[in-house]
């Protein structure tokens, strides 16, 4: 019985460290985002590149784990379905803006699957990006890859 309980007790706490991390109130957005591609790169074998001009954030706590979500399930679904081999992944500020761009080497996405929003959680990273006036674009080419670009204002 101990041991079922203390079982559940480290899936809780695996669940909520993934909605949002410790590591995101600790040490912020740059550090969870390289966590998250740490973590593709060890568990799923997947070779991460991660890029970064911007040294440092300054976010309200809704809006940091808004972009992390849309960056995990990006990752996420990279690691389900891509059956990609290498992922190149940038932030920049722009302007008053953030940008974050997901690419991989996978199968891509058909039409059909992206108009079929709900089925890989694209629909919930739009409407986080829209939430604070962003946008996320997605792009995919049979057997070419898949590209996520979020854009988010954060002036």
């Amino acid at each position: 019985m101990n041991k079922l309980i203390d079982q559940s007790t480290q899936k809780v706490t695996k669940l909520i460290t993934e909605l949002r991390p410790e590591i995101l109130d600790n040490l912020g957005l740059l550090p969870a985002l390289e966590w998250q591609v740490e973590d593709l790169r060890e568990h799923r074998g997947i070779s991460c590149r991660f890029h970064s001009t911007v040294k440092e954030l300054a976010l309200k706590d809704e809006l940091s784990t808004a972009i992390f979500r849309i960056f995990q399930e990006a990752l996420t679904n990279v690691a389900r379905h891509s059956k990609a081999t290498e992922v190149d992944i940038s932030l920049e500020k722009i302007n008053d803006y953030l940008r974050l761009r997901i690419i991989d080497n996978g199968i891509g996405l058909s039409e059909d699957q992206l108009k079929d929003s709900e089925r890989f959680g694209l629909i919930g990273m739009k409407e986080r990006a829209k939430v604070f006036g962003g946008s996320v674009e997605i792009e995919g080419k049979k057997e070419k890859g898949t590209r996520v670009e979020v854009r988010i204002p954060i002036s």
